[in-house]
């Protein structure tokens, strides 16, 4: 049996319908990657919030206090290869580096049909910027599991749909990512790294209202 019609794929083009949405609704046609894929955002969403708040640490104390950045830097300078002044800015100038290339990986991604693995690389480099954020324990953690998430909950095979695709919608649709870029780039030279994690919560707060406000915009009247 085909794994979706034609008719039902437009269907959700149409009216603004996530196609892992219609395509459960087929029922017998109902594949458990489009279920797994459907629900990843729950999942990364867990991951991130393990990762920063690292609960285990009350317990086991495995990171004292330290976020991975100041962990890293520290590691270089203890082994005399430059001034911990120096790591701390190396640790963020990777940081902003591999923020700025996930955030235009996910656009581009998100810009063309064939831009899935761009997408999937763009989201594993914005992981590895926002790691240096958390305590090392719970980076591992992250790294770790975003990398497996990205590894197996791949979006189910599914022709793509015949529907121009635009930088400006693209771009609005990843402002997340974008805004997590600009943040580390403007506020990273802050040396702050609490500062820096509230600014991902007000970025992933705005994109939730653009995906709304998208959404809302999308379905006809």
């Amino acid at each position: 049996m085909p794994f979706a019609t034609a008719r039902t794929r437009s269907c959700a083009i149409r009216h603004g319908i996530n196609w892992t949405r219609a395509l459960e609704r087929r029922g017998n046609g109902l594949r458990l990657d489009a279920v797994l894929y459907r629900y990843r955002v729950a999942a990364y969403l867990a991951v991130y919030i393990l990762g920063f708040t690292s609960v285990w640490d009350r317990w086991l104390d495995l990171d004292g206090r330290q976020t991975t950045w100041l962990t890293v830097a520290a590691w270089p300078a203890r082994n005399g290869w430059m001034n911990f002044s120096d790591a701390t800015i190396a640790v963020l100038a990777v940081g902003i580096v591999c923020a700025t290339l996930g955030a235009g990986l996910r656009v581009y991604g998100a810009s063309h049909r064939e831009g899935t693995v761009a997408k999937g690389v763009g989201m594993w480099l914005n992981m590895l910027a926002l790691s240096i954020l958390m305590p090392p324990s719970g980076a591992i953690l992250t790294v770790v599991s975003i990398t497996a998430l990205e590894l197996f909950l791949r979006p189910p095979a599914l022709a793509a749909p015949e529907i121009p695709l635009h930088w400006g919608p693209a771009l609005l649709g990843e402002i997340y990512t974008v805004g997590v870029a600009l943040s580390f780039a403007v506020f990273g030279w802050r040396y702050n790294a609490f500062l820096l994690t509230k600014c991902v919560l007000v970025c992933f707060g705005v994109s939730l209202v653009a995906r709304a406000f998208a959404k809302t915009t999308s379905v006809p009247n």
